[in-house]
């Protein structure tokens, strides 16, 4: 039988949850029953991921973006009461593994984005909060930007904006999935040929033209949800236990 904390410990000890300074809790955000029979994983918390989770008869759901965040409102009001009263009355369990599931080296966002693209994963630390490196850099003999991006708009199914301020030629790409635009600045620092994020920022525009750097933009939505599959698939192996993985759709 898998439980609730055999699996719970099972993904906080794979992903390093305790080395990491986040912006939300990190593992269990609210506690379900103790048996685990499915599991749903999926991006975003949201009524719709729970309500979909609930008739899926998940037991437990594992998203990237939990719940509760330190910059936002603590109040439960009517929006979070809604979505609370459906993992309540289904007695689910809600974990969310945001920082270190990009930081990952094998089956985080940033990693796999690198792999998806068919790129080398360096070594090198790219993009560093709170002394752990969250992104990642791919390395390739040389391609073309428009490569690189079409890579990404078939394999993320997205639509990917493309700033072609760079090199004829990419071979050092910086990727930060989901809202990294500010680490931008840190690929320039490191002189890199391109920098690969999910939402925009308007300063980048002249930054990245000045510096001359591409910067692809492929969706806040659409570039983390690597990671949170990888998990569903590795407790699935560890476990035994069945899992779905909802798709929610973000254009952002």
């Amino acid at each position: 039988m898998a439980t609730r904390d055999d699996i719970l410990r099972f993904c906080n000890d794979y992903l390093h949850i305790d080395s990491f300074q986040d912006f939300c809790p990190k593992g269990l955000q609210v506690i379900g029953k103790d048996e685990v029979k499915k599991i749903v994983t999926g991006v975003s918390a949201s009524l719709e991921l729970f309500e979909k989770a609930a008739k899926a008869k998940a037991d437990m759901i594992l998203v990237h973006h939990g719940e509760f965040w330190q910059d936002g409102s603590q109040i439960i009001g009517r929006m979070r009461k809604d979505r609370l009263k459906v993992l309540f009355k289904h007695d689910i369990t809600l974990a969310g593994y945001h920082l270190p599931l990009d930081a990952h080296r094998e089956i985080g966002n940033n990693a796999l984005l690198v792999k998806l693209t068919g790129l080398k994963l360096s070594p090198q630390p790219f993009a560093v909060y709170e002394g752990n490196s969250v992104g990642a850099i791919g390395e390739h003999r040389g391609l073309a930007i428009e490569q690189l991006a079409e890579r990404l708009t078939d394999k993320l199914e997205t639509e990917a904006l493309v700033l072609p301020f760079g090199p004829a030629k990419v071979k050092r790409v910086g990727f930060v999935s989901g809202g990294g635009a500010g680490h931008l600045r840190d690929a320039v620092k490191l002189k890199l040929d391109a920098f690969v994020t999910g939402e925009s920022k308007e300063s980048n525009f002249h930054l990245a033209k000045e510096a001359g750097i591409h910067v692809i933009y492929a969706g806040h939505y659409n570039t983390e949800t690597l990671g949170i599959k990888a998990l569903g698939e590795l407790v699935v192996r560890e476990f035994g236990v069945g899992v779905e993985f909802i798709d929610v759709p973000c254009p952002l």
